[in-house]
């Protein structure tokens, strides 16, 4: 088991800090992807991305502000019923599935 010496962290110490700083950031970027779909035209993308970040627990309060903000804006462009599948669609999403879905799309 690693110890800490002289004020020191191990890198097993270290890891798990800086992953949940990892989380609010790709969720800070995910936000910006929302809006370049917005303006590439993809308005349910964008919808869908814009609520899975503006409802995860790890956003931070600026991503959540830019999601919501982009979400009212999105709102006269979709259909009730766009919104609600993509507000159920959002749901299902993880970080992860996320991940793969734009590293493939990119």
């Amino acid at each position: 088991m690693p110890t800490r010496k002289r004020g020191r962290c191990s890198g097993r110490q270290l890891k798990y800090p800086c992953a949940s700083r990892a989380i609010p950031a790709a969720l800070y970027a995910l936000a910006g992807i929302a809006g370049l779909y917005e303006k590439m035209g993809a308005t349910a993308q964008a919808y869908e991305l814009a609520v899975f970040c503006a409802r995860h627990p790890s956003s931070s309060r600026q991503t959540m502000d830019s999601a919501e903000k982009l979400l009212v804006e999105l709102e006269s462009q979709l259909t009730p019923e766009e919104m609600e599948a993509s507000r159920l669609l959002a749901q299902s999403m993880t970080l992860d599935g996320l991940a793969r879905e734009l590293e493939n799309e990119w």
